[in-house]
């Protein structure tokens, strides 16, 4: 069995594109483009290597970098990427997953950064919640849990939680999202996530 792994290992390996990264400048059109890999429930962005492509290239990926608390971070400039994601374990490949055609652009209601998760897993998908732009942090005014309407997950989904959003990874179907703050607890229903795909979900500064 171990042999039939090293082999799969070194083979995968021939197959990965070139080590050569190419970095963006950073001008006033770049958006932060910021990866975290899950398998299935389970955060692995810091056991995964990531490389990104324009879309149609494979002859350069570009620089990523990596920071602990948020994940995996390179700049673009606005248009449509490729995202190859390969978890190691002892130094044998274990996992690869392509993320195709993503679009990174800049909208108005969206902050300078641009969230993508991708799951090993199929059929999974992720709802990041962000307070509307210049309200204050999400994770200063509320509180959320979420809850699945498939009959297959009846316990709620907690967060995972960074300093600017709350991120959920679950598989993909419809859920309710209950909001705790300072006033009354508010319901919003029947929320569609998307499978492998990062939907976006804005929520207002509660009144004091």
């Amino acid at each position: 069995m171990r042999s039939t792994l090293i082999l799969f290992s070194l083979f995968s390996t021939l197959l990965l594109p070139s080590q050569s990264q190419v970095q963006i400048p950073r001008d006033g059109d770049a958006v932060l483009l910021v990866i975290r890999i899950f398998d299935g429930p389970v955060e692995v962005t810091s056991k995964t290597q990531v490389k990104v492509y324009p879309t149609g290239t494979r002859d350069d990926s570009l620089l990523v970098n990596f920071a602990v608390d948020s994940g995996h971070l390179v700049y673009v400039t606005p248009g449509i990427y490729d995202v190859q994601a390969i978890q190691q374990h002892e130094n044998e490949i274990v996992n690869i997953r392509w993320a195709e055609h993503p679009i990174v652009l800049r909208y108005p209601d969206k902050p300078l950064d641009h969230l993508e998760v991708i799951n090993f897993q199929p059929g999974f998908g992720a709802l990041q919640l962000l307070s509307v732009p210049g309200s204050p942090s999400v994770q200063d005014s509320w509180q959320f849990t979420l809850f699945s309407t498939s009959a297959e997950l009846q316990e709620p989904i907690s967060p995972v939680i960074s300093d600017r959003y709350d991120l959920f990874v679950l598989p993909a179907g419809n859920c309710d999202l209950l909001a705790r703050a300072s006033s009354a607890p508010i319901w919003v229903t029947d929320i569609e996530v998307p499978p492998d795909n990062t939907r976006l979900k804005h929520l207002p500064t509660p009144r004091q």
